[in-house]
């Protein structure tokens, strides 16, 4: 997201709580990333997106919801600006969403269809997690974590498969069914 935001022109910074090549490359795109979470790194700020992975009492995100900056989770934000792409390809299901993605991916690009690419490991033929290309296809891995998907508005879906998993969260394989009932209808 912060590498998509970068190249439509916004200012974007970060934080996390340990350095990666992730952060590595978005630094190279002149993102600046702290390591650590302090409320210093809100100065000038108007809107904190964050994961699921962040809980509640994260003290920049606390900092932000207590001093009016706007906040939104990852997946809430990227169902949004996904609507300004033609086809959102979304790969769901609990095993295989990766390998998947970065499949379908390779197609689309040896196809030269230019797709913005988002995927939950590191492709190397696009050197990375994310590709930016035009606003005609995005191929997204849509994980189920929290129902994270349900915020997605896919034209087309892809579920590999339904099995326990993420059980904190959904307790049982029937809530699951039924959170991949919902991302289908």
């Amino acid at each position: 997201i912060a590498a998509m935001l970068k190249n439509d022109g916004k200012n974007v910074t970060g934080s996390d709580m340990f350095t990666s090549d992730n952060i590595t490359y978005l630094e190279k795109l002149g993102i600046k990333i702290t390591i650590g979470h302090n409320t210093n790194n809100l100065k000038d700020v108007d809107l904190v997106i964050y994961s699921a992975a962040i809980g509640d009492d994260d003290e920049e995100l606390f900092y932000a919801r207590n001093n009016n900056i706007e906040t939104i989770e990852r997946a809430i934000f990227l169902g949004e600006y996904t609507k300004a792409y033609e086809n959102l390809i979304c790969i769901s299901g609990t095993h295989g969403k990766s390998t998947t993605t970065a499949m379908i991916s390779s197609i689309f690009l040896e196809a030269n269809l230019e797709p913005t690419i988002q995927i939950g490991a590191s492709l190397q033929k696009i050197q990375g997690n994310y590709y930016i290309g035009d606003k005609k296809y995005f191929i997204l891995e849509a994980c189920e974590y929290v129902d994270s998907f349900l915020q997605f508005h896919p034209h087309t879906e892809i579920i590999l498969n339904i099995d326990n998993d993420h059980l904190d969260y959904f307790k049982n394989i029937d809530n699951i069914k039924q959170s991949f009932k919902r991302f289908t209808e």
